[in-house]
């Protein structure tokens, strides 16, 4: 098991994690930040510029392991369950 930091970057602020999340494998990041980044952008208390925004991981060393655009991660989720991304439709 890694353990893993997953903090939000708007704009110049950087809002660190404080609790390390346990993923078995690191090829389980992408679907964890995908739920986290949809959580983040339907809880309206959240409000920022999503597409100015990302998610930085870092892992149990203190390294910065990806740093991944909302708007990166949302074009992934989208071409991962088969809705066209630009037109917002399934094909």
């Amino acid at each position: 098991m890694c353990r893993y930091l997953f903090h939000v970057r708007t704009g110049e602020a950087l809002h660190r994690d404080i609790h390390t999340t346990e993923l078995p494998e690191p090829e389980e990041i992408i679907g964890y930040v995908e739920s986290l980044a949809d959580e983040m952008m339907f809880d309206r208390t959240k409000l920022c510029d999503w597409g100015q925004s990302a998610i930085e991981v870092e892992d149990e060393n203190g390294r910065i392991f990806a740093v991944l655009s909302f708007a990166s991660i949302l074009r992934h989720a989208r071409s991962s369950s088969g809705v066209n991304a630009q037109a917002g439709s399934r094909p």
